[in-house]
């Protein structure tokens, strides 16, 4: 996938050269450097962009988002609202203005925020996911509450996502080691990832088997600290979700976390 980010960014900078001031390519030239993390070359393409194509909210929030990325909260939070001021249901743009309050320790703001882009997109995973965590930094929402926030979370995921695994290969002894599988984008540098070193280093390597799917864009120490504790390790950065689950699958995987 790299490589056809690479192949995109040539594309269009052939378009560009043939045609400077076409707004369309800038857009598409930025979402590529977006995509390969050069946030400052992305801004640049998003900016010129805007210039032929001042009314996209996916353009402002585009533009947030690197914006965001670079610590510069304040332009950032312009171009949010920017984008609600092109489409007022444009859910994304309520979202990442959510996740910019949080850094800014704007709880309740945060809160707010997300929950509205969930009222316009109920099925948008990732904000209803950052919603959860939120709430549990708020003193107005009681632990029964909370749950329930969970819960009614785990029904829209149910009803929105039908599996195609309707059977499963696992073998049902006992004599075998159980396949215990760790899904997470937190085995790096990161305050999860210390505690998933112990936990890795002490399991009873004679009743379970460990496996990591790391969705691990920048591999660093702690990556191949616990790369090295897990007895298989599958890099899923990348992969779309299907592939990932047929992944899980192809492994027999008994309890994933």
């Amino acid at each position: 996938k790299l490589r056809q980010w690479l192949e995109a960014e040539k594309y269009y900078q052939k378009v560009i050269l043939f045609d400077p001031v076409s707004g369309l390519a800038h857009y598409n030239l930025g979402l590529v450097y977006q995509h390969l993390e050069q946030v400052s070359e992305a801004e640049h393409h998003y900016r010129l962009a805007l210039q032929w194509l001042p009314e996209s909210a996916d353009l402002y929030n585009n533009l947030g988002t690197v914006l965001y990325t670079q610590g510069n909260y304040l332009e950032a939070h312009t171009c949010y609202l920017k984008a609600m001021e092109q489409d007022a249901s444009f859910y994304k743009a309520y979202h990442n203005l959510g996740r910019l309050y949080y850094v800014l320790s704007e709880i309740p703001l945060a809160i707010q925020s997300i929950r509205y882009a969930i009222e316009l997109c109920p099925t948008y995973f990732l904000a209803y996911s950052n919603y959860l965590y939120l709430l549990q930094f708020s003193p107005d929402i009681s632990a029964k509450d909370l749950f329930k926030e969970h819960v009614a979370w785990g029904q829209i995921v149910s009803e929105t996502i039908t599996s195609p695994y309707l059977t499963y290969q696992n073998l049902l002894i006992t004599s075998r080691r159980l396949k215990i599988a760790y899904l997470s984008p937190d085995f790096r540098l990161h305050p999860a990832a210390s505690i998933l070193e112990i936990l890795f280093a002490h399991h009873d390597r004679q009743t379970f088997q460990v496996i990591a799917f790391a969705d691990v864009a920048k591999p660093d120490i702690q990556t191949e600290l616990l790369q090295s504790l897990a007895d298989e390790w599958y890099s899923i950065h990348g992969l779309a979700d299907q592939e990932v689950a047929d992944l899980i699958y192809q492994k027999q995987i008994d309890i994933l976390i």
